[in-house]
């Protein structure tokens, strides 16, 4: 993706696992994952990659925001409604291309 190493995890446990490795700039959260839902992730992503930590969006299929807590309050910095194009992610990871946010 526009240059960038790109690493997937197919749930929470998985992505948490790879993160300290991967150290990600910016990571993209579903946030109805199973088990361990996406706000638990970001939490414990800042957490566990703090210095800095990575910028991260809320993936979401709830188009009328129906979470009972809001993306920032997980630490989320954007939210974003499924499906997500490459026409919307891309020009938001080009921001860090010359580093971080």
């Amino acid at each position: 993706m526009v240059g960038r190493d790109v690493w997937v995890a197919n749930d929470g446990p998985s992505g948490l696992a790879l993160a300290p490795l991967f150290r990600p700039h910016v990571v993209v959260v579903d946030i109805d994952l199973p088990g361990l839902d996406g706000y638990d992730v970001g939490r414990t992503l800042k957490a566990i990659c703090p210095d800095p930590p990575p910028y991260l969006i809320a993936l979401t299929g709830s188009v009328t925001g129906g979470h009972p807590r809001t993306p920032p309050e997980a630490g989320f910095a954007l939210r974003l409604n499924k499906p997500v194009g490459p026409a919307v992610l891309i020009p938001i990871l080009l921001k860090f291309r010359s580093g971080r946010g």
